[in-house]
């Protein structure tokens, strides 16, 4: 039997999908169009020359970041609900199928087009350290970072689809749960330091937000930090 029959097959189809070659030659695109315009107003003067390649990095990985920190409301947030409400959930447990194989390939054929797309803005991105500014390492956890959000958004949109059977309530879920990972770190840290002087307590509480792994990304400073985020 092979392994994992459900992944292999939803790839296959996945591959054949219109819609992931546009996605994927999309991102490249816009990730191009606004290097021209990094690039352009460099020229004008309008942005320091000095700092052209932490500019494209900093402007195509913000980008990148939202599309990341997004995917999982918008591809998996309804893969698993999406089979239940159509009644075909229990026909694939009629077969030898086990749940990690339905699971596991639910999260890999709509990981497929969110991840082509960031994949595609990369060589946009490495640009950057070729216009100086950005160091090697500095590109590379970005590049992680990114991943780390993606997998993280896929894994919080699989777990809503998996909880709720309407397709709002499964994005709503989604939305929330990512918003309260970005932000309630911030909120939470800074309420604790201003009643109880917790000040130790808030850069552990920022270990768990996205936004401050990208940020500790660009810095190219603070090396621990970034890996425990």
């Amino acid at each position: 039997m092979t392994f994992l029959p459900v992944v292999a097959r939803e790839l296959r189809v996945a591959a054949q999908r219109n819609s992931t070659f546009y996605l994927r030659a999309g991102a490249a695109l816009t990730a191009f169009i606004f290097f021209l315009y990094v690039t352009v107003f460099t020229e004008l003067g309008s942005f320091d020359s000095t700092r052209m390649g932490s500019n494209l990095l900093i402007l195509i990985s913000t980008i990148s970041f939202v599309y990341s920190l997004f995917a999982g409301v918008f591809y998996t947030s309804d893969c698993l609900s999406a089979e239940r409400r159509n009644g075909t959930m229990g026909l694939l447990f009629l077969t030898r199928l086990k749940s990690y194989d339905v699971t596991a390939g639910k999260l890999t054929a709509h990981s497929l087009s969110p991840i082509y797309g960031l994949v595609a803005t990369i060589p946009i991105l490495a640009l950057s350290v070729l216009f100086g500014g950005v160091t090697d390492q500095q590109f590379v956890r970005t590049v992680l970072a990114l991943f780390n959000c993606l997998f993280l958004s896929l894994s919080v949109g699989l777990l809503a689809s998996s909880l709720f059977l309407e397709a709002k309530k499964t994005m709503t879920f989604t939305v929330l749960i990512l918003g309260c990972l970005c932000f309630a770190p911030f909120f939470i840290g800074r309420v604790l330091n201003g009643l109880f002087n917790y000040t130790a307590l808030h850069p552990l509480l920022l270990l768990t937000s996205p936004f401050s792994l990208i940020k500790s990304a660009w810095s190219g400073m603070n090396m621990l930090p970034y890996w425990p985020s």
